[in-house]
C-alpha cells in the first residue's frame, strides 16, 4: 500500500508517476472540475471524429 502525506497530491509520488509512465500515462494534478472538464471536451472531440469517419459502434 502507498502512504502519502494527505498534502502531497498522488502525481508527485515517483512511484505512481513511474508505473503510470511505464504504462504510457502522464500524470497531471487537477480538480475534479478540471478533470471533468478535459473528459468532456475529449469525448466531444472523439465523438466528432468517429462521426466524420463514420465509424460504427459494434457489439
Amino acid at each position: 500500500m502507498l502512504r502519502l502525506p494527505p498534502d502531497q497530491p498522488l502525481a508527485h509520488s515517483f512511484l505512481v508517476s513511474f508505473r503510470l509512465n511505464g504504462l504510457g500515462y502522464t500524470p497531471i494534478n487537477g480538480s475534479a472540475d478540471a478533470f471533468a472538464a478535459r473528459l468532456k471536451a475529449e469525448l466531444v472531440k472523439w465523438r466528432d471524429v468517429a462521426r466524420a469517419a463514420s465509424i460504427k459502434i459494434v457489439n
